[in-house]
């Protein structure tokens, strides 16, 4: 059955046994030969079994040797996780997280020898003369010193224990090299698959310093603008990969849910000042890697390295390329390094989609472009942060004319930038009411770049505004396959349904999206407002009061107000129209919300004087009152078809 203190728990309890308990085994190993000392130990052989089959994981190796590299220690750790899911899955990635850590000994071995270039001692170097014969010449002796320095670096795994780290030292070297030579022969017979979609994971803050998090998210995402520049390549959207973050989950089962065939993986670890990067690009089909690289890099060398994870990738997944493709995938867009820092902070705080976290990202925008004026990304972000803010905590005439003129400052500098055109778009649509203009500048953005999921959203949500349903559902699901786990896109896919006033097809929609994410208020409103439509009162209300504690947005508190009034609970809903004027003394509060409920009231005159506000003001919820249903009661109104002409639907 196997030698007890190296068993896998998996092996002890006779369960059915894989490659990852070979791996688990030589985590043993690793670990004895470090610590000198079994990690799961035991006075018998039925002590060391519960040891094994215990949920406490081996003690760490810092405790019984402090100069133990942290990298040393994080691989023997992961080889020794109780769990398998948690274990190394395959040998190949053991074997680039072994080589990575050689190299980086080798590199610090080569600063040290420079540093203190007389650091052999007067015996060591009478040693190093008779290796590989008794020839003292002078090439013979350089030679043997560079390779008593090699080894040296090697012997760094097990330094404490002096007077066993020869052996060990090349033990550990015999180990890297007979897995590198099991990859090389296993790669070499292996037929490279044709990779047509790709996620890049978060990246892993293996320092678990907070303050890293910027950079770790902040590089995942970089990869993720420069991959989706590749033609007939589909590449995920950050919010999908990112529901992944600080999680080990199984990769295959990811990329299945996800819909991808490859996968790029990577983790950060700051030493001083010092970022250190390993990165892997896995075929998930066949659980097979299909490049790894190792990476140091300090202040503007961030860039480098970017640029040359995206270009390995594209030279391993062997897409034609043109010369100016090759040139987006690596297109920066700033050369200081400090201004990049800046901005990824800024990123860092508006992708956590909250209303104090994008007044926390402006700031950080700013100091990025005051530091590098032709930022255009910078601008690009600012100016779809103001955006967001619109109906939200600022009034939209406000927050749109500042998201307006950095927009424009991004296309001056940069005409293809697809994060710029689909802002410039979604301002003509929801605050010009240019509705030619923003269809103009939606297939612009997508032409650029067809994986921009949200270029994709926005432009179904015009399509659904402009009556064009089918075609909206179908640029919905779109932005759906590039971003599958993104909540606003799962509720949005009911939005083209109900607004056709297909009820069954939304309520299927939206319980499909409640699924994934029950606790978000937005799969709730989207489902109790279409219950509530389709004449389900008392289920539709159920599912408002539920999204309002969820997050008892200014919004929600209209819509719930709108349903107690249309079902006879007038007197709750004016409750809900004084709170919203209480709300409106310490924030903004988009006057449609007021409009709902006097709507609901049967108070048209009060509605009607509420929209004409939403109108002067230019609210973005405006746009829905041709087609949601939760208007109809004005519909006969001469006021209503007047106001439709105004804002510029003319059919």
């Amino acid at each position: 059955m196997g030698t007890v203190t190296y068993m896998s728990p998996e092996q002890a309890r006779g369960q059915v046994v894989d490659a990852r308990t070979d791996i688990f085994s030589l985590g043993v190993v690793l670990y004895e030969m470090v610590a000198r000392r079994l990690p799961f130990e035991g006075s018998n052989a039925n002590q060391i079994l519960a040891s094994i089959l215990s949920e406490k994981e081996a003690t760490p190796l810092a405790r019984y040797t402090r100069q133990t590299p942290p990298e040393l220690e994080w691989i023997v750790e992961k080889a020794l996780r109780k769990d398998r899911e948690q274990r190394y899955q395959n040998i190949k990635d053991m074997l680039l997280d072994l080589r990575s850590l050689n190299h980086k000994l080798v590199v610090d071995a080569e600063l040290e020898r420079k540093a203190t270039p007389n650091e052999l001692t007067p015996t060591e170097e009478l040693n190093i003369s008779s290796v590989g014969g008794t020839s003292t010449k002078p090439n013979a002796l350089s030679d043997a010193i560079n390779a008593k320095r090699t080894v040296s670096t090697a012997e760094y795994l097990v330094t404490g224990f002096k007077q066993h780290k020869r052996v060990a030292a090349l033990g550990v070297s015999l180990l890297a090299l007979a897995i590198a030579v099991g990859y090389w022969l296993l790669h070499r017979v292996s037929n490279v698959t044709s990779i047509a979609s790709i996620a890049v994971m978060p990246f892993e803050n293996v320092t678990h310093d907070q303050r890293l998090e910027y950079v770790s998210d902040g590089v995942t995402e970089s990869l993720i603008n420069n991959l989706s520049q590749l033609p007939h390549m589909k590449v995920i959207a950050r919010s999908s990969v990112f529901s992944y973050k600080n999680q080990t989950p199984n990769l295959k089962q990811v990329a299945q849910q996800l819909d991808v065939q490859a996968l790029l993986t990577g983790r950060v670890l700051q030493q001083g000042d010092t970022l250190d990067f390993r990165v892997e690009l896995m075929d998930a089909q066949h659980n097979t890697q299909l490049w790894g690289a190792h990476y140091t890099s300090k202040g503007a060398e961030l860039f480098a390295v970017q640029d040359e994870i995206a270009r390995q990738v594209t030279d391993t997944l062997r897409p034609r390329l043109t010369g100016e493709q090759q040139e987006q995938v690596t297109k920066r867009y700033t050369d200081n390094p400090e201004a990049y820092r800046l901005y990824l902070q800024g990123r860092y705080y508006v992708n956590d989609i909250s209303e104090g976290s994008l007044n926390r990202a402006i700031p950080f925008f700013d100091q990025a472009i005051a530091l590098d004026p032709h930022y255009a990304r910078a601008y690009a972000a600012r100016g779809e942060t103001f955006f967001q803010m619109g109906d939200l905590t600022l009034p939209m005439i406000e927050a749109m004319a500042k998201g307006r003129q950095d927009v424009a400052a991004a296309l001056r500098i940069d005409d293809k930038l697809v994060e710029a055109r689909t802002t410039q778009a979604e301002i003509e649509f929801q605050y010009d009411w240019n509705f030619a203009g923003a269809e103009e500048d939606f297939r612009r953005a997508i032409e650029l770049n067809p994986n921009y999921a949200e270029a994709h959203l926005q432009y179904g949500w015009y399509l659904a505004i402009t009556v064009n349903l089918m075609e909206a559902a179908n640029e919905m699901r779109l932005a759906l396959q590039l971003d599958p786990v993104n909540p606003m896109i799962n509720v949005d896919q009911s939005l083209p349904y109900s607004f056709g006033r297909q009820f069954d097809q939304s309520i299927a929609n939206a319980h499909k999206a409640l699924e994934k994410f029950p606790s978000l208020s937005l799969p709730h409103m989207v489902l109790g407002t279409s219950l509530f439509s389709k004449g389900d009162h008392s289920a539709g209300i159920a599912e408002l009061e539920k999204a309002r504690a969820i997050e008892p947005r200014p919004q929600l508190v209209g819509l719930l107000g709108y349903a107690y009034a249309k079902s006879g609970r007038k007197d709750e809903a004016r409750k809900l129209l004084a709170e919203l004027n209480e709300l409106s003394k310490g924030r903004y509060v988009a006057p449609s919300c007021f409009a709902m409920i006097y709507s609901g009231l049967d108070a048209k005159d009060e509605a009607f004087a509420w929209l004409d506000k939403a109108y002067q003001e230019r609210s973005f919820f405006l746009l829905f009152i041709k087609m949601d249903a939760i208007w109809d009661g004005l519909r006969s109104d001469s006021r209503f078809s007047d106001l439709l002409r105004r804002i510029g639907f003319t059919n």
